[in-house]
């Protein structure tokens, strides 16, 4: 019989990738860590973990219990969650996966209606890639995440539903002639501003350069590359840079008129994003609820 105990240290250890980080992250000595592992090897008859010299990684073997053990330990502590917020216990935890755009047009709408109603839920927020972020889904990691689309979503083992469309826009310094010009902004005007865009070999960067290709241009060079909304939005407002971002997570500083949208035909761009869980998983009250308020907030203008 695999305990679950043992599971999710095998778990942490794959994870970190290293006996000592996973011990330190658990609280429990090395070779206590090492004695768990060795009685699943005993049970499973399989070697689960090859040491390198610069930690251990997962063999097959692993990779094909914890693919399957993963979901189910997610499910109990769900339960087990359940049953103490229930029994009028310290509540409930709920693991979401954001994308970056997400993170930081949703999340605030969502925390506000939360404190609003009042209900014994903690919120944990991991901030991740669509790929990273299906993966958590899939493993049990994250009970479900509001992500864009990516050929993960494609997998059987998961739900997605289309939540709401993001639309990028050009973002510019309120003072620029660019940006207060009566005249749409050229593909060769705007080749020569400041850019902090995404990395290249990302769709978003794709999306953008395919922009100025089809106006027979050159794409702009990004002076500044990040995935961080928060360094892009600052870099606009503070030092005149201009920027490709969702118009959701900057309606705010355009209303305050901190940043500025340049409305151009050629270059937008619509993203869907998705609400992705896992197939077939039972939610707690407390999971429905949360799964709830970013339906809503995903909905309002």
């Amino acid at each position: 019989m695999l305990g679950t105990d043992e599971l999710f240290k095998l778990a942490r250890i794959v994870d970190t990738g290293s006996f000592i980080r996973a011990a330190s992250e658990l609280g429990v000595t090395q070779p206590a860590l090492s004695k768990s592992v060795a009685r699943l090897e005993r049970t499973l008859g399989v070697r689960l973990l090859e040491r390198r010299a610069r930690g251990v990684i997962a063999t097959p073997y692993a990779v094909a219990l914890l693919h399957r053990a993963l979901p189910a330990l997610a499910e109990l502590r769900a339960a087990e969650q359940e049953i103490e917020a229930m029994r009028g216990g310290v509540g409930s935890s709920v693991v979401v996966g954001l994308a970056p755009a997400a993170a930081h047009g949703l999340l605030p709408r969502v925390i506000e209606a939360l404190r609003r109603a009042e209900r014994a839920i903690s919120l944990r927020v991991a901030e991740g890639l669509a790929e990273e972020l299906t993966q958590g889904v899939r493993t049990g990691k994250l009970d479900f995440a509001i992500t864009t689309q990516s050929t993960g979503l494609h997998a059987p083992e998961l739900s997605v539903q289309g939540l709401h469309e993001d639309r990028f826009v050009v973002c510019g310094p309120v003072d620029h002639p660019l940006t207060q010009g009566s005249q749409p902004a050229s593909a060769q005007a705007l080749a020569t501003v400041d850019w902090v865009l995404a990395p290249m070999g990302g769709l978003l960067r794709a999306e953008f350069d395919s922009c100025f290709l089809n106006q027979n241009a050159t794409p702009p060079r990004a002076l500044v590359e990040t995935w961080s909304v928060s360094i892009s939005k600052g870099l606009v407002k503070e030092q005149g840079f201009f920027s490709f971002l969702p118009t959701s997570v900057a309606a705010a500083e355009q209303r305050r008129g901190e940043l500025a949208f340049l409305k151009l035909d050629w270059l937008q761009w619509r993203r869907k994003v998705s609400l992705v869980q896992r197939r077939g998983q039972t939610l707690s009250a407390s999971q429905r609820f949360v799964r709830g308020l970013f339906w809503d907030a995903a909905r309002q203008p």
